[in-house]
């Protein structure tokens, strides 16, 4: 919703005030659980911004309006031709008032400075004059644009002066306007196409653009009917993977996305049969897609084992193509991270985004299926810094139009907050996630983030926002990943262990660790465990353990190191530990290590020691906005000492016997002797003189 009202206003705070008054913010915008979400495609232009730019615009003279009616219609227009077509004199008086921009290169293009201008203006230029400046730019030349908007727009225009298109070139107007989320123009030009030949193709992108505007079962009639008749195998293609795409929204189980894997086999058969003149290449490689629907299928239900094999092979295959190929990567990595190689998951994501940015917007409708696997790769590997660049790079507004990912990038951003142990933040983020998706949740990432959103509830002292989310996964249909399924179950167990107490909960996260254990699910059984052994079932240790020993990237080794030193009881690999998790920004297991060592060199009697050990975990706690262990308030109490202690430490500091200690006290000798024998534990010293360098306090 900011990067919408951003790109929208330019940060103009006038346009922005303009666009957030309530008459214009009640037809994009509403309000749910205190978090604003988009409920709209855009904002629309009304009469207070129409009335506020032409203010703006008042005193200009005819020469300048004229530049900006070229450039509102045309942009980005060719500086050579602008100067062609209008007063120099004008375009560089606007360009000194920052109302036109040049792009850079040695091509220039002139673009208005602000679009919410360019809106109003092309609003307000009368039919007549749009198709006299169309044909004047068209006299000077061929007109060309290298943006993808500045094509929309001239479709656009030229469907607006009733002008000639021909119907390739409004189908892909309706493609590119689908995939930058704009279905109102996708719609206008797909209704527009006439040809026979195209009119499936078309039918598919009208699908699309209802299917965004919530219309799932127009949709869903139109994909069937293109299917059924079918005869070409890139409509089939192209109908299926809509249909997938419906199904995610609709939150269909794995069995209802199976049967169309199954469909689109059968189609690729019959047009085999029907020899309609397609080839053997061409019939492969639509198997080939086929097969990777089938490992997505195969991924949903966690069997990770078996899809890695095929694809592999997909992956591989000599007559694959770009896209088959960034399909089995985006794949492999969601199996890779699954199952305990972060970095190779990680890796396969990564040269699956590089894939889809060599082609510009051929591939943009993959790129949300990519970017959540890449981003869950990343915070299995514990690349927090990289986490954070996908982030950025993907949270801006895109050429064209807006990719609307849901509750996506505050979900990562959640995740990330909760594996630190920032609980209010996390409850924060993951909050806005559980709204996003409400409106929007292709990724299927509503089960995982409510979970993990009652958990952050539970942890940041929020129990009515726990019970309400837990309440919420409960009711949730089974849908998306089995993975994120059970990890979504595993955080309401561990919120309910808050309420409930945690030997029920410790006995369902062995359970569920168990199940995914035996399945191939690593990540998912370590997850289990790690919150089970933070609940305090010191027994999981050893699993967790051997699970995480062979993971790879800096999450697997900060638990590993954990688990292995909790195992083992030393203090000293718990203090290494600690310094690891910290370095690595993991301040909650950080914390969790520095306080076991505390409790045990307390219970050792190595007080100085682990006295020494208290200022770093103090730190720590502090980055945990507030978040309280037992095992913190244990630590704490092993060596602080009580306000009798000081007293005692005070009196005897000063050269008082154990006797006259006693009296001032009104307690017994052997009460002041039982005293300072604590004491001496807990500061780690052995003599009585040493007394005199304790700051009491």
């Amino acid at each position: 919703m900011t990067a919408l009202l951003s790109k929208t206003s330019e940060g103009n705070p006038m346009f922005l005030l303009a666009l957030l008054h309530s008459d214009t913010r009640a037809k994009f915008l509403v309000e749910r659980n205190g978090v604003w979400c988009l409920a709209g495609e855009r904002p629309e232009i009304d009469l207070r911004l129409t009335d506020l730019i032409r203010g703006q615009l008042r005193g200009r003279t005819p020469a300048e309006l004229e530049v900006l009616e070229t450039v509102a219609l045309a942009e980005p227009v060719a500086l050579g031709i602008l100067r062609t077509s209008c007063d120099p004199e004008a375009i560089d008086a606007l360009a000194r008032d920052q109302l036109v921009a040049f792009s850079e290169g040695t091509d220039k293009g002139v673009a208005l400075a602000h679009p919410l201008y360019g809106e109003v203006i092309r609003a307000l230029v009368p039919i007549g004059r749009s198709i006299a400046i169309r044909r004047r730019l068209l006299t000077l030349s061929e007109y060309q644009t290298g943006s993808i908007e500045g094509f929309l727009r001239w479709v656009s225009w030229g469907l607006d002066c009733g002008a000639s298109i021909d119907d390739a070139t409004l189908l892909r107007a309706a493609i590119v306007a689908n995939r930058l989320y704009d279905p109102a123009f996708a719609l206008r030009a797909a209704r527009e196409v006439q040809a026979p030949e195209l009119r499936s193709r078309a039918l598919i992108e009208i699908a699309h653009a209802r299917m965004t505007r919530g219309d799932f079962t127009y949709a869903r009639e139109l994909i069937d009917e293109t299917l059924q008749n079918c005869v070409s195998l890139r409509i089939a293609k192209e109908a299926t993977l809509l249909s997938i795409d419906l199904r995610m929204r609709s939150r269909s189980n794995s069995a209802e996305i199976r049967r169309d894997a199954d469909r689109w086999a059968e189609t690729i058969d019959r047009i085999e049969q029907q020899q309609v003149g397609v080839s053997d290449r061409s019939l492969r490689r639509s198997r080939l897609g086929c097969r990777i629907l089938t490992c997505f299928v195969m991924n949903l239900d966690g069997q990770y084992q078996e899809s890695e094999k095929y694809l592999l092979e997909v992956r591989d295959h000599p007559e694959g193509t770009d896209e088959t190929r960034l399909a089995a990567l985006a794949l492999l990595g969601e199996v890779f991270g699954a199952t305990g190689r972060a970095l190779a998951g990680a890796a396969a994501t990564a040269e699956a985004l590089a894939i889809i940015a060599e082609h510009g917007h051929r591939f943009l409708r993959h790129q949300e299926f990519v970017i959540t696997r890449h981003g869950m790769s990343l915070v299995r590997a514990g690349s927090w810094k990289e986490v954070g660049t996908l982030l950025a790079d993907h949270s801006q507004p895109t050429d064209g139009g807006m990719m609307l990912f849901g509750g996506m990038l505050e979900y990562f951003e959640g995740v990330v907050a909760l594996r630190q142990g920032k609980m209010r933040t996390a409850r924060k983020r993951l909050i806005l996630a559980v709204e996003g998706f409400r409106e929007s949740d292709v990724a299927q990432l509503m089960t995982i983030s409510t979970g993990m959103a009652a958990y952050a509830c539970a942890m940041a002292g929020d129990s009515a926002g726990a019970q309400q989310y837990a309440s919420e996964f409960a009711a949730l249909p089974a849908y998306g990943p089995l993975q994120s399924r059970l990890l979504g179950q595993i955080y309401v167990v561990g919120a309910e262990a808050r309420f409930k107490g945690a030997a029920g909960s410790i006995a369902e996260l062995r359970r569920i660790a168990h199940y995914a254990s035996n399945s191939g699910m690593k990540a998912l059984a370590a997850s289990a465990l790690e919150l089970a052994v933070r609940l305090g079932d010191t027994a999981s240790l050893p699993s967790l353990d051997e699970i995480t020993s062979v993971f790879e990237g800096v999450d697997g080794a900060v638990v590993n190191s954990m688990a292995a030193a909790m195992r083992a009881k030393e203090a000293a690999a718990l203090e290494s530990a600690a310094v690891k998790a910290k370095n690595a920004d993991y301040p909650l297991i950080a914390a969790e290590c520095y306080g076991t060592a505390i409790n045990i060199l307390a219970h050792n009697g190595a007080g100085q020691r682990a006295r020494a050990l208290q200022s770093p975990l103090n730190e720590l706690i502090e980055k945990l906005e507030g978040l309280q262990r037992p095992q913190f308030s244990e630590s704490q109490s092993a060596t602080k000492l009580t306000e009798r202690e000081r007293d005692i430490v005070t009196l005897a500091s000063r050269g008082h016997s154990n006797r006259d200690i006693a009296e001032q006290q009104g307690v017994s000798v052997r009460t002041v002797e039982g005293h300072l024998y604590r004491i001496f534990a807990k500061l780690g010293i052995s003599r009585r003189e040493d007394l005199r360098d304790v700051d009491p306090t």
